[in-house]
């Protein structure tokens, strides 16, 4: 499992077009990608379980807790997104109501635009 960044502090501000605004590229996919919204509430939880294939979890409100196996527990939080490999184990529980983009897609790289925070 790998965290990552994607809150304000790691963003670039875009000027073209008369705009202004902040923005991170979060991954990019080779092949048909998945993408899913997740509303878990406190106390909730997605069961342990394999990626199906590579997928990445990308917090957009809330708080909860990650893990690999029974030791391997990480909090994760809006702003922040992990990623699982294909095969590999993982669960979530939601510690405050969590607003979650699910992106499921084989051979993904979040690590050519995220910041990566911790690697177990």
């Amino acid at each position: 499992m790998e965290i990552y960044r994607f809150d304000q502090g790691v963003c670039r501000t875009v000027h073209k077009y008369d705009s202004n605004f902040l923005m991170t590229k979060l991954l990019v996919t080779e092949g048909i990608t998945h993408i899913g919204c997740m509303y878990i509430e406190p106390g909730e939880v997605v069961g342990y379980h394999q990626a199906t294939v590579d997928q990445l979890f990308i917090v957009v409100h809330g708080e909860g807790v990650v893990r690999t196996t029974e030791e391997d527990r990480t909090v994760i939080q809006k702003g922040q997104a992990a990623f699982w490999k294909q095969e590999e184990w993982h669960e979530t529980k939601a510690t405050t109501s969590m607003v979650v983009i699910v992106t499921e897609a084989e051979n993904m790289r979040p690590e050519h635009f995220l910041q990566l925070v911790s690697e177990s």
